[in-house]
């Protein structure tokens, strides 16, 4: 009677990632526990990890990968190491683009909503675009403005996430929607009342980050325990050490340079809003 774990022990001899079928499982899931936050992984309705195993649930099986660092044990070795700043910025846009071309093939599936639930909808991918589009092609008042921006933004789509969660339609109220709301307007609120602190605490927290990973990367670029191989991890190596020490001595230079890449991501989020709120089946 196979557990999980038991049909994934290819992972600790070179294999990187193993399609289960849940078919497969004959023994309880038990003791694994859900993962809150993941890296984007298409397709996924969730995860859940065993110490350094992680799985993502496709639907008809279990995709599961071997992490490095148990995050557990260490969590900010695991984001280092685990999750490369760059290289979470790279899937985000990645994932990003797969949603767009999701919502684009798929026209069925959605429930019926009303019409004011699909207004929300467009107007806050409106509101996403056109922030995106600020962010991106305006550095200077990205300089002056990005945290007090990010959090009127987070207050912004608060609003709008609670009142879609509120006027769901004929299913009625979205508990989870109206609770995601209501945290980002708090986040937004708190961003306006310590913007500075967090301004500071942020700018040192991605230039340890980038830091910490760039020396991951070029000290263990050839043993196999590098998020790349070769060439490519000496040069994301190289990139992130430049990006840690340009946020420590250059930090809003380095800031315009991420929250222009940031901005773009929102833009394509909110083009992504407004795609699906036409591709709803009505």
């Amino acid at each position: 009677m196979p557990s999980l774990e038991e049909l994934v022990q290819d992972l600790y001899h070179g294999r990187k990632e193993i399609d289960v079928p849940k078919s497969s499982i004959t023994e309880p899931i038990t003791n694994w526990k859900i993962s809150k936050y993941n890296i984007p992984h298409k397709g996924s309705k969730g995860a859940m990890r065993l110490g350094k195993l992680h799985a993502h649930d496709m639907g008809d099986h279990y995709s599961v990968h071997l992490d490095k660092v148990d995050p557990d044990t260490s969590p900010f070795g695991h984001l280092a190491v685990d999750a490369p700043f760059l290289f979470f910025i790279f899937t985000g846009f990645v994932t990003i683009w797969q949603m767009l071309e999701q919502s684009v093939a798929e026209e069925s599936g959605y429930s019926r909503v009303s019409r004011l639930s699909l207004g929300f909808r467009i107007l806050s991918g409106l509101f996403l675009v056109i922030l995106g589009i600020i962010l991106t092609i305006n550095p200077n008042f990205l300089a002056l403005g990005t945290f007090l921006l990010l959090s009127l933004a987070a207050i912004g789509f608060g609003a709008f996430t609670l009142m879609e969660g509120l006027f769901k339609g004929q299913d009625g109220v979205d508990k989870v929607k109206v609770a995601l709301g209501a945290v980002l307007i708090i986040v937004g609120a708190v961003g306006l009342a310590f913007h500075l602190m967090i301004a500071l605490v942020l700018v040192l927290f991605l230039a340890f980050w980038n830091l910490f990973t760039g020396i991951y990367m070029l000290r263990h670029r050839k043993d196999g325990s590098s998020p790349f191989k070769g060439h490519i991890s000496i040069i994301m190596g190289l990139t992130s050490l430049a990006l840690g020490i340009l946020l420590l001595y250059h930090p809003w230079f380095a800031i315009e340079i991420i929250f222009s890449l940031v901005g773009v991501l929102i833009a394509f989020f909110g083009v992504i809003r407004i795609i699906g709120a036409f591709t709803i089946d009505r």
